[in-house]
């Protein structure tokens, strides 16, 4: 199991869920998403960017 990102932790303790969404900028070829887990008690979600192969 690979760690959360920005951190060494690969559990969470705590109330969580995921969001995925699409890169909206302006650059179409750009085809990114944005993996951000959101946690009970965190001030900011851990947030992975994905790119495509």
């Amino acid at each position: 199991m690979l760690p959360f990102p920005g951190t060494q932790r690969r559990l969470l303790a705590a109330r969580n869920w995921l969001s995925l969404e699409p890169d909206l900028a302006w650059d179409t070829s750009r085809k990114r998403m944005w993996a951000n887990w959101h946690v009970e008690g965190e001030m900011e979600p851990f947030t992975k960017v994905i790119h495509p192969q």
